[in-house]
């Protein structure tokens, strides 16, 4: 996916592929957290799984795959970043993630 792809694929209700753009909250910003809580919530249907990919504007930082709960997961992560207790470093190193996903209903 590049700049000039379509930010998301809809087919009925479900948000099939996309992308979107993620403040990252660090330790303390409770306010910026529940915003990025929001704009995923907003992306990832519940109950869903998914593939995704992480990525800055040099990197990717981050990939993985789940069979449920994607929305679940990428909170997690979100959550982990803002309490100081994530295991990747690159994630909390930066300020905005670009979130490439696609649902697997």
């Amino acid at each position: 996916m590049n700049h000039r792809d379509p930010p998301f694929s809809e087919i009925g209700d479900l948000k099939q592929w996309g992308r979107f753009e993620v403040e990252v909250p660090h330790t303390g910003e409770q306010t910026k957290y529940q915003i990025a809580t929001a704009l995923v919530r907003k992306h990832i249907p519940l109950r869903i799984g998914g593939f995704y990919i992480i990525a800055s504007e040099e990197q990717i930082l981050h990939s993985g795959s789940h069979d449920g709960n994607f929305q679940k997961h990428l909170i997690h992560l979100l959550q982990q970043v803002l309490n100081g207790h994530i295991k990747d470093e690159r994630l909390a190193q930066e300020q905005v993630w670009t979130v490439h996903y696609f649902t697997t209903p």
